[in-house]
């Protein structure tokens, strides 16, 4: 009885991950070449204070949430199975990521109403936000940190799962080559000086369902499969 009840709530969660997929659907429709305070004070200040903006800021929150829940799903299905080291090592490094984020974006929400402030005339109001762009006036262990949990944790969290995925035995092979595909090209969009573009975002999003709906589809045919017995 306890398998079988682990096995809907596994099948449940990892749904979570083509959803998250879905979900990224609207960070396309709202994604544009970011504007950074060092380029542009007034142009940063119309970014912050847009409609698309605060969306894209509330869809990565969503995708993100839901990510999370995927992957923990995804790790209680292949705990069983000889791939679940490299899928916990790959879990652990997606949660300091997502922990990461979460500091980061406790500095960009503050940069709404100071945004809104710098348009109304106070224009010492994103003074912070340019010393916060200048990566020289921060410590380099803090720059270091930062690269590290931004970008080197989230290719080394997916590229682990993606070899859980690959070595598991019952998800297919294809969906790992998915999942690190999407994976790479994301990290690569995470620099806002590198827009890639409607047609590279197009492609990452159709990477990330294709992999995650394909993973998602293979745990609901097999609903026992990698599920502890007890």
């Amino acid at each position: 009885m306890a398998s079988r009840v682990a096995a809907r709530r596994i099948r449940w969660g990892v749904l979570c991950l083509p959803l998250a997929g879905l979900v990224s659907l609207g960070s396309f429709v709202v994604s544009s070449e970011t504007t950074l305070p060092s380029e542009d004070l007034r142009g940063f200040a119309e970014q912050a204070t847009s409609a698309r903006f605060q969306s894209s800021l509330m869809i990565g929150h969503l995708q993100t949430t839901l990510t999370l829940v995927g992957c923990f799903a995804l790790y209680a299905y292949l705990s069983s199975r000889r791939a679940e080291r490299w899928a916990l090592a790959g879990l652990v490094l997606f949660c300091v990521q997502v922990f990461s984020a979460g500091i980061e974006t406790g500095t960009i929400l503050p940069s709404i109403p100071a945004a809104q402030a710098y348009l109304e005339g106070q224009r010492d109001a994103l003074d912070g936000y340019l010393l916060l762009d200048d990566f020289t006036a921060l410590p380099p262990l803090l720059v270091l940190w930062a690269l590290v949990t931004g970008f080197l944790f989230s290719i080394l969290s997916n590229l682990f799962f993606g070899i859980a995925i690959w070595r598991s035995g019952t998800l297919p092979q294809g969906a790992a080559v998915l999942w690190v595909g999407a994976a790479v090209l994301g990290v690569v969009s995470l620099n806002p000086s590198t827009y890639l573009g409607a047609g590279i975002h197009a492609l990452i999003v159709a990477l990330d369902l294709g992999g995650s709906g394909w993973i998602a589809w293979s745990i609901w045919q097999r609903p026992a499969a990698g599920t502890p017995v007890s």
